[in-house]
């Protein structure tokens, strides 16, 4: 019982952790792709953009936390000066920055 456990348990825990990851970026085309890796090089967020590619830009968030935007249900994760929200896809959906 305790063995068939040690094999169960990696499993549950891949799968939780599967349901956070975002959705695969969208269909784009060659030049909206472009815009989007320029935009991360340049360290910067679109609409749009999923997780993975907000981290590339902007690093490692702070703090995440589940929230609402504009009257959805929303994870937010805060940078020192700025706040990006995704929708439950992994989706930006908006930002707030406390800079200029």
């Amino acid at each position: 019982m305790l063995l068939r456990m040690r094999r169960v348990l990696p499993l549950l825990l891949f799968a939780a952790c599967s349901t956070v990851t975002p959705s695969k970026p969208p269909e784009r085309t060659p030049e909206q792709q472009q815009n989007v890796e320029e935009a991360i090089a340049r360290g910067e967020v679109r609409m749009g953009m999923v997780r993975d590619e907000v981290r590339r830009a902007m690093g490692k968030p702070n703090r995440t936390s589940k929230t609402t935007y504009k009257r959805r249900s929303a994870t937010c994760w805060s940078y020192l000066y700025t706040d990006i929200y995704f929708d439950e896809e992994g989706y930006v959906i908006g930002w707030q920055s406390a800079v200029g």
